[in-house]
């Protein structure tokens, strides 16, 4: 009762302040977009008052971008002239808060000037810095060209601004089970880039991409057992039209589809999957960040992937990739119901996030979406898991563990440590899944 109260209070003052507090319009799509005064608050609570302040907050999105968040600690962008308001919010649900980032522009402007001169040097690699939308695609098609044998590049989809979603395939195509086998090769799919202000994402795919094929090449016995027995798909941008606005707005996070009629544009990919969809954790409201959008499937983007994933029919394994918290997740994002095969999935989490750890010593937590983080209906891997019948369905958020680390603008220097450390899991994830085939059953909601 007393919490409903203070919510109550809260919505009143809310109203008294909303004249003076409204965020600045929606910009232009080609018109730079700004961060000057913005600041990052790291906020810590508990699990009774986490989940009630971050629909709060969350609730407030002209006012408050939340960037990450566990059950009780989360990051939130403020502009200045609002962090009274912010302060007055927390101190009401007793929450503890420091500001951790003084001016987000100041980190943009930063990471442009470290981006520029690694582009400026003849000697730098693919993965010494973030690359664009058109790029990424090359280092593809490069790939195909320099492995020929056990690679395929092809288009699965087409954005809603009609930029292609491209997949790579990885194996050994010549070794498959003979045709009056029952046995199916399985496949594993690894995607990013949903949202797309996450560029350390398609950065990491791409270079699981490329490792795999290195060391396949170069004589690595685990590699080449991985490769033979197991049908890879990489996707490194699910949402192209938002990674190119990016450079525009550097911390856009949905896709660009504009709805007749509405002022605001985007849908939230990852709210947007077909399966317990709206039902929690996502917002029916155009102009959220969290936008599910008018109906389950409603955008191309996730839709070509979860297509993808239903025709090829041996999908044993799947990780959507985001930045940032370090975390690794099973479902359910809808209900905090456990799946049916939660210890086996927490199995191979545990493996994983173990392996993830021995290479630079970062610890990845992980858990169930729904009590880790929070609430998410709509989410890839409650799809991919309920809908799309695949019993390794995670989702894993990247470096850093906090804002205060870089947050979304992860310095392109640890790209490669990213790519190194997540390459381990990689290896530990399929030597599992090979010794813990999937039993295809019929799998009952939660």
């Amino acid at each position: 009762m007393a919490a409903r109260s203070t919510i109550t209070l809260l919505v009143v003052a809310f109203a008294l302040f909303s004249a003076a507090l409204a965020l600045e319009r929606v910009p232009e799509e080609h018109e730079l977009v700004r961060y000057d005064d913005f600041k990052v608050v790291r906020i810590e609570t508990n699990e009774m008052q986490g989940p009630k302040l971050y629909r709060f907050l969350a609730e407030r999105e002209d006012l408050f971008d939340i960037w990450t968040s566990t059950r009780n600690s989360f990051e939130v962008m403020v502009h200045a002239k609002h962090l009274d308001y912010l302060r007055f919010v927390l101190d009401s649900h007793g929450a503890q808060h420091r500001v951790i980032i003084e001016n987000v522009q100041d980190m943009i402007d930063n990471e442009r000037r470290v981006m520029a001169d690694v582009q400026a040097d003849p000697n730098a690699g693919f993965f010494d810095t973030y690359q664009s939308f058109d790029k990424i695609n090359d280092f593809l098609t490069s790939l195909n060209t320099q492995y020929p044998k056990i690679t395929q590049v092809f288009q699965i989809g087409t954005t809603y601004g009609g930029r292609p979603i491209n997949a790579i395939k990885i194996s050994n195509f010549t070794n498959v089970p003979p045709t009056n086998s029952s046995v199916v090769k399985p496949g594993i799919v690894y995607n990013s880039c949903q949202h797309a202000r996450e560029w350390i994402s398609p950065m990491t795919v791409c270079y699981i991409a490329s490792t795999l094929l290195y060391n396949y090449t170069n004589g690595d016995s685990q590699t080449i057992k991985l490769v033979n027995d197991i049908e890879w798909t990489l996707i490194p941008v699910v949402n192209g039209d938002g990674y190119v606005y990016t450079q525009t707005d550097r911390m856009w996070r949905k896709n660009r589809h504009q709805y007749s009629g509405k002022q605001c544009i985007g849908v939230d990919n990852n709210r947007n999957w077909d399966y317990e969809w709206g039902t929690g954790g996502s917002s029916p409201e155009v102009c959220s960040d969290e936008y599910q959008g008018p109906s389950g499937f409603s955008e191309p983007e996730e839709k070509a992937v979860a297509d993808y994933i239903t025709k090829a029919g041996n999908i044993q394994g799947y990780i959507d990739f985001h930045s940032y918290s370090q975390l690794m997740m099973n479902p359910w994002g809808y209900t905090n119901k456990l799946p049916a095969d939660d210890a086996i999935q927490k199995q191979m989490m545990s493996g994983f996030t173990a392996a993830v750890k021995k290479v630079h010593g970062k610890t990845y937590n992980y858990g169930n979406v729904y009590t880790t983080i929070y609430p998410a209906s709509g989410g890839s891997n409650d799809w991919t898991y309920g809908g799309g019948d695949v019993l390794y369905s995670l989702a894993m958020e990247l470096r850093p563990a906090t804002a205060a680390e870089g947050g979304f603008q992860l310095p392109p220097n640890q790209i490669i440590p990213q790519g190194q450390e997540i390459m381990a899991g990689v290896i530990y994830m399929g030597q599992f899944l090979l010794q813990n085939p999937q039993q295809v059953v019929q799998k009952p909601k939660a």
